[in-house]
């Protein structure tokens, strides 16, 4: 379910303007969803 979008990589990586920096959005992109599963989960909790 999660990891057919890791194919797309190496294109999002052709296409940045500053290929050196990828590792640093996938991480930002990681810690994004993290974040962003973490909320979901803590407002499913209180309920």
């Amino acid at each position: 379910m999660y990891t057919s979008g890791h194919g797309a990589f190496p294109t999002i990586q052709h296409d940045m303007v500053k290929p050196s920096q990828f590792n640093r959005s996938v991480w930002a992109s990681y810690i994004c969803e993290i974040l962003a599963t973490f909320d979901t989960l803590t407002e499913l909790y209180e309920k």
